[in-house]
């Protein structure tokens, strides 16, 4: 049995990683394409372009570990079934479940390592990948943000016309407070607000700040009592945002788990909203045991193999993947929006798909 489990490991090995390169280069290639016309207008950069696509590389193999993983083990068991093996194993006692152990721990195994993969490597690639493509395309990496709509901590809201993240300025800040119904309570507009670092506060210039006093009701009989309008040359914002608040997000692509981790501390410090950071964090865990949760179902295909076994393993690949996907994508947009927890719009492809496979596994085999 251990001859047989190093021979099953070995020949899907060999399977998964020449699948792997060749998704990774379908993927490279679908990337170059469109991009053909603007190679061939600016040569001189063509560095800038090998290098980008080298370096992402690293990010289309992330998302094609889940289809090599599929293939593989529905190539390799159709082949067993095709070439008599498998009937073998029946006859000797060998369940379909025990026979294929060995391939699930070698992927768990791969699925754990894809959380450090992307840590250390994706990551970091993706950052020099997107400098690269910035140079090729003529993309400068802007300092500011600009018409900023931010929701602050203890009922600020912040409308910003552009935030500078070298100086840490606000340009045209307008500052609303709001009660707990709702209701303005006040309102500060300044011409700029500047980050001291010695002080570890917002110093705000040209200033007006207007405290709103509307009765019960809504109804202003005095407009004299419904407002107190104040001005000043230099004023000290009373607020808990720091510039990390302010200053512009990496793309997602870039960002580590250790970085989604520090955003979601940042946001939660002064109480915003961090469901898309939190749904992105498990989507990134659940998608690295994808490997698992798919080869486990590809698993039971071997069964419906026939004389074109690869054909198809290519079809159930392609449709699978394209179940998954869709149920992945779906899961992952309500646990931005709100609609799931982060957790559960995250992790519901893996759940509905190993569910299903341990249902299979249950009742025919």
């Amino acid at each position: 049995m251990k001859r047989l489990n190093k021979y099953l490991v070995s020949e899907y090995i060999k399977i998964f990683f020449g699948s792997l390169f060749f998704f990774v280069m379908l993927l490279t290639l679908a990337d170059i394409i469109p991009r053909m016309e603007h190679y061939f207008e600016f040569p001189e950069l063509v560095k800038n372009f090998i290098f980008f696509h080298l370096t992402r590389a690293a990010y289309n193999a992330y998302f094609s570990f889940p289809l090599s993983s599929m293939f593989a083990s529905t190539f390799i068991l159709g082949t067993m079934v095709k070439n008599k093996e498998m009937l073998a194993c029946y006859n000797a006692g060998v369940s379909l479940f025990r026979f294929a152990t060995p391939l699930f721990i070698f992927v768990i195994s791969l699925s754990v390592l894809l959380i450090p993969y992307w840590e250390y490597i994706v990551s970091p690639f993706n950052e020099i990948s997107f400098v690269h493509e910035q140079i090729a395309y003529h993309r400068s990496s802007s300092t500011e943000r600009n018409n900023i709509l931010f929701f602050g901590s203890d009922n600020y809201v912040y409308h910003i016309d552009s935030y500078n993240n070298v100086s840490d300025t606000m340009s045209n800040l307008v500052l609303l407070k709001k009660d707990n119904n709702g209701d303005d309570e006040s309102r500060i507009k300044a011409k700029t607000a500047t980050w001291d670092t010695n002080k570890n506060i917002w110093i705000a210039k040209d200033v007006s700040i207007v405290d709103f006093n509307f009765p019960l009701g809504g109804i202003v009989t005095n407009i004299d009592d419904a407002y107190n309008l104040r001005t000043h040359d230099e004023f000290i914002l009373d607020v808990k945002e720091e510039p990390r608040h302010f200053q512009r997000e990496k793309r997602f692509e870039t960002l580590s788990f250790s970085n989604i981790k520090e955003l979601i501390d940042i946001r939660k410090s002064i109480n915003t909203d961090t469901k898309d950071l939190e749904t992105e964090f498990q989507f990134r865990l659940a998608f690295a045991f994808a490997p698992f949760v798919i080869v486990v179902l590809s698993t039971l295909f071997a069964k419906f193999s026939t004389q074109s076994v690869l054909v198809v393993s290519l079809a159930f690949v392609i449709i699978s993947a394209l179940i998954y996907y869709t149920i992945l994508m779906l899961g992952v947009s309500f646990g931005r929006s709100g609609s799931l927890p982060p957790i559960v719009g995250a992790w519901a492809a893996n759940f509905i798909f190993l569910a299903t496979s341990t249902y299979i596994f249950r009742r025919y085999y």
